[in-house]
Parts: structure tokens; sequence; C-alpha cells
């Protein structure tokens, strides 16, 4: 009877080994092949930043900037932008754009050198050609004292046909 029990032990232990074998083998991953992908309807992307500084003058509400264009023959996706401005205390930005784009402005506070700062930075999909411009405009709702804007884009030239 002892022999018997070992047996039986014997053949469930085998059996389930078999078929444990057999399940693993078959969720095993399928091999791929290694078939080149290329993504033909976006061509190659050159990466884009560019920053420029302007100041409130005393007597103007407004600061513009003109940032460079793209090169001939490239268009230029911009698809970040950040503004960051100092003004005196008490003051406040009225609006920011690029392109005629607005963005969102949020009061940062006091910096502790008598002027509060401002930001606006923000994910967009703007097109620019060479023939185009990227102009900034940024409103203050005072004309007086000076103040300083910094504006940054990023994203990627394209070639264009």
């Amino acid at each position: 009877m002892k022999n018997y029990s070992s047996v039986i032990v014997t053949i469930i232990s085998l059996v389930l080994s078999i078929n444990f074998a057999g399940l693993q083998s078959s969720h095993a991953a399928p091999k791929a092949s290694a078939t080149p992908v290329t993504d033909v309807d976006n061509p190659a992307r050159q990466p884009f930043s560019e920053s420029a500084n302007a100041f409130f003058q005393n007597g103007s509400r407004d600061v513009i900037l003109n940032l460079p264009l793209p090169p001939a023959g490239k268009e230029l996706v911009i698809e970040f932008v950040t503004i960051n401005a100092l003004i005196p205390t008490g003051e406040n930005l009225w609006s920011a754009s690029i392109n005629r784009n607005p963005l969102v402005i949020v009061p940062q506070g006091d910096v502790g050198s008598g002027n509060d700062a401002f930001t606006a930075s923000q994910q967009v999909r703007l097109y620019v050609s060479s023939q185009e411009s990227i102009l900034f405009i940024v409103s203050r709702n005072t004309t007086a004292g000076g103040g300083v804007v910094g504006v940054t884009i990023s994203g990627y030239l394209v070639d264009v046909p």
C-alpha cells in the first residue's frame, strides 16, 4: 500500500509539473520581428527656445516685445509660454498676450523689494511662419513708475516645403 501511495504521489507530481510547464510556455511573450517604424506625418523637429526682457517706462502702460522670426523655410510651433513681471507694489497687470492670444496672469505677491511679481505660464499651440511676427503685449493698470517684463517661448521648428 505504501508503494502504491508513493507511485500515485509521483504520478500526480509529474502530471502537475508537465501541466505547469505547458502553461508557462503557452504564456511566454511572442517573439517580435524587428521592423523599423517611421512616422511619415511628422518631419524632424528641431527644438527652439527664445527669451527677451523689456522695461515698463515711467509714463507707459504697455510693454511690447518682438521676438526673432523663424528662419526662412521653417515654421515655429510654440508649445509653452512664460511671462514674468516685476512692477511697483500696488500696481497690477491687466493683460498679457502673445500674437493676440490672451494668457492667464497669476499674482505672486510682494517680493520684498517694493515690487510685486506676476507670472503667466501656460501651454499653447501656436504656429508662426517666417513671414509672421512673435509679438508679446503686457499691460498694467497705471503709467507711474517702472518695471521689468521677461518672456520665454519654447517649442520646435519644422521644415516647410
